[in-house]
């Protein structure tokens, strides 16, 4: 459920390339995701392009992260 908050910005894969690492980030998606462990009501609204999108929407499945579906 989409609550009366909305975080807005963007969704990002930060590679560590040292380490053979490819994480979720990206300031809305970090806030998202404290915000979810938090209980604050929100949906986050980003868009999620087809090169990573597995491993984002992975994330917001895995954190029940509340996003739009056209996100």
């Amino acid at each position: 459920m989409i609550g009366p908050h909305l975080l807005l910005g963007p969704a990002s894969i930060d590679r560590w390339v040292d380490e053979g690492r490819d994480l979720p980030g990206g300031g809305a998606l970090n806030m998202a995701y404290h915000w979810a462990k938090a209980g604050v009501p929100f949906g986050l609204l980003t868009r999620v392009g087809a090169d990573d999108g597995d491993t984002v929407l992975d994330f917001l499945r895995r954190h029940q992260i509340p996003h739009l579906a056209a996100s």
